[in-house]
């Protein structure tokens, strides 16, 4: 995570200015949604500002409120650009204790609420219908209170690991491998795509011959288009190695090295591991990967770490209130979770005319903490609203 900056506290004369200003109604709801005549009810001019300085004890100082924290790598939505998401997440609510926090300006005193209609601002901040911003902390950082903003893209990440779950056939015939013919020379052949280091893809061919009955040699390509200073349509060697089977089948050993290749229009070389599963001489089965049973060669699972660009396709909150992003490329990451405020005598809190809260020296300072800990309730849906 980026460096974190204040930018200024929310000051005493914020909290107080619900306080002490005469209440022309009474009643109000509390968490258990009853009604008391001890809250104050603040009328629309209440908080402009204007209000003198209180003689009640002031509440412990507020929290302060962060810049929001970035992700490291991620690009965000600067104007003019917008945020490119869906830009509607959901109708929040509470169950059990608690209120959300939002923040609209420097000058207007925190708000407090039991429900959220939540959008996506175009720099990607999370806001409320009133266009306050909702606050909480970082995924990884509970100390500092902060408006919560998706990013708006992912960069690319080259693929490092191939992982291979497969069965070699140990009725297929033993054959001299010939690298200038690998299709006609080899008993069977994977093909997957990973992708380099600026996104794009590139299609990885491996060939797989039996040497021994018990061995299994393989040989990895690509294709010259792909390689820089490479001919298009004619097969660049990047590595090879060896696969021994006991005979039931299993995974004895592996003798590998690294497939490295230079890619054409990647900025470095890139070299890919390839993973056939733990083998009994590093203290496995030698099932979980590739096997030679007597069986058609085939591959049952092939997974490939890395990813292409991305571009932000919506947000979510799970109920312990944590905010991911979701990109069009299949990833996703946390950036937030939306911070639940309690108060030591909530019935003194002072509601505006909106619906929300501010508090009051009666009410107390808000107590902070996250959804599902320290006796603060849990998230729901109240409805899904989509929309472009």
């Amino acid at each position: 995570m980026k460096q974190k900056t204040g930018f200024g506290q929310v000051g005493w004369r914020t909290l107080t200015i619900a306080a002490c200003v005469q209440a022309s109604a009474c009643g109000g709801v509390s968490t258990d949604d009853r009604r008391d005549p001890d809250v104050l009810v603040v009328e629309s001019d209440a908080l402009s500002g204007d209000c003198g300085p209180s003689d009640a004890e002031p509440p412990a100082a507020a929290s302060g409120v962060c810049a929001p924290a970035l992700l490291e790598g991620y690009g965000y939505a600067e104007a003019p650009n917008l945020w490119p998401g869906l830009q509607s997440v959901g109708s929040l609510g509470i169950q059990g204790s608690g209120y959300f926090v939002g923040a609209m300006n420097g000058s207007e005193p925190l708000r407090f609420s039991r429900e959220a209609d939540v959008f996506v601002a175009p720099d990607g901040t999370l806001e409320d219908a009133a266009g306050r911003m909702l606050l909480g902390h970082a995924p990884e950082d509970v100390t500092c209170l902060m408006p919560l903003r998706a990013p708006a893209t992912v960069p690319p990440v080259a693929t490092h690991l191939v992982s291979l779950q497969m069965n070699l056939d140990a009725r297929e015939p033993v054959v001299a491998f010939n690298a200038a013919d690998p299709s006609g020379t080899s008993n069977t052949s994977v093909s997957f795509s990973i992708f380099d280091g600026i996104g794009q893809s590139r299609t990885i061919d491996i060939y797989f011959q039996r040497r021994e009955p018990l061995r299994w040699g393989y040989h990895a390509f690509a294709d010259g288009s792909d390689i820089e200073g490479g001919t298009p349509g004619e097969p660049v060697a990047l590595g090879q190695g060896r696969l021994t089977f006991t005979s039931s089948g299993a995974l004895e050993s592996v003798l590998a090295s690294d497939l490295c290749a230079s890619f054409a229009g990647a900025e470095s070389d890139q070299c890919l591991t390839l993973d056939f599963g733990q083998t009994i001489a590093d203290g496995g089965d030698g099932l979980g990967g590739a096997t030679s049973f007597a069986f058609f060669s085939a591959v049952m699972a092939l997974a490939v770490d890395g990813y292409a660009a991305g571009t932000a396709a919506g947000v979510a909150v799970d109920p312990n209130g944590l905010a991911s992003i979701f990109f069009d490329n299949g990833t996703a990451a946390p950036f937030g979770v939306l911070a639940l405020a309690r108060f030591p005598r909530e019935r003194k809190l002072a509601e505006t005319p909106d619906g929300t809260f501010v508090a009051t020296p009666a009410s107390g300072a808000e107590e902070l903490g996250v959804p599902g800990q320290a006796g603060r309730g849990v998230l729901y849906y109240r409805e899904l609203a989509v929309s472009p």
